[in-house]
């Protein structure tokens, strides 16, 4: 009975030893087979996608299920057909890079990834702004003139001397901010004032005093915007402007 045991034992390992081999080929043949199915893909983006025109912005990128030999290419947008041109190789699968922002607009950026016969696998696209000043004349399609305030030369776009006067009307803006310049003349101590007033954001108010000059800095959100003048209108005085936007379209509109 033992040695009958131990036959019927040693049978039975050399049929699990064999059946456990058996199935192992289909293991490895079922990851190859799900490696070979893999899709690529691509993920990334700008550390900041609204920048002034020159500066560098950071690219971080990610990407998976890539063949043997395939490449990252980063790719952007020229010209008014928008054709897609070179910008860098990506050396790895992961990581980070710099890139200098083009002159004033908004261009796509994408990442593709190509195999060996630069055959495009799989591609991820993003919008980058890139801003410059535009003149408030510029916006206006207007020359300034010039005044004198408390003895020295103003230079301005826009003025006005009795109530509110809405001089500039957007319904939507390329600028994400602005930077006036204000000026008063007329009965000192009385003020004038600018006002932007936005679709989507709260109301901004810059003060000046005459007889004088003052700075206003805003921020534009991009929906529709007016620009307001107000001046008490009692002291044969008026209030004035001028100033530059941020914008990334050469007359601030979108």
């Amino acid at each position: 009975m033992n040695i009958g045991t131990r036959r019927f034992g040693t049978v039975a390992a050399k049929a699990l030893a064999v059946t456990v081999l058996a199935a192992a080929p289909l293991t490895i043949t079922g990851q190859a087979q799900a490696a070979a199915t893999a899709k690529p893909r691509v993920g990334w983006y700008f550390s900041s996608s609204q920048v002034d025109q020159g500066a560098s912005v950071r690219i971080v990128w990610s990407a998976t299920g890539t063949p043997r030999g395939a490449r990252l290419l980063l790719q952007r947008t020229t010209g008014t057909a928008n054709r897609w041109i070179n910008v860098t190789y990506l050396r790895t699968l992961k990581g980070s890079t710099t890139t200098k922002a083009p002159i004033r607009g908004a261009y796509s950026y994408r990442i593709v990834v190509l195999d060996a016969k630069r055959k495009v696998l799989a591609s991820s696209a993003h919008v980058l702004r890139s801003y410059a000043n535009v003149t408030l004349g510029q916006v206006m399609s207007r020359n300034t003139s010039t005044v004198q305030v408390n003895g020295t030369l103003f230079r301005y776009v826009q003025s006005y001397g009795s109530g509110t006067y809405t001089f500039l009307r957007l319904d939507s803006t390329s600028c994400r901010s602005a930077k006036f310049q204000l000026a008063k003349d007329g009965t000192a101590g009385n003020t004038g004032t600018l006002s932007i007033v936005q679709e989507s954001a709260d109301l901004q108010v810059g003060t000046v005093t005459a007889v004088g000059t003052a700075p206003f800095n805003a921020t534009l959100s991009g929906d529709a915007v007016d620009f307001q003048l107000t001046d008490p209108g009692s002291d044969n005085g008026y209030v004035y402007v001028d100033g530059f936007l941020s914008c990334y379209t050469a007359d601030g509109r979108r």
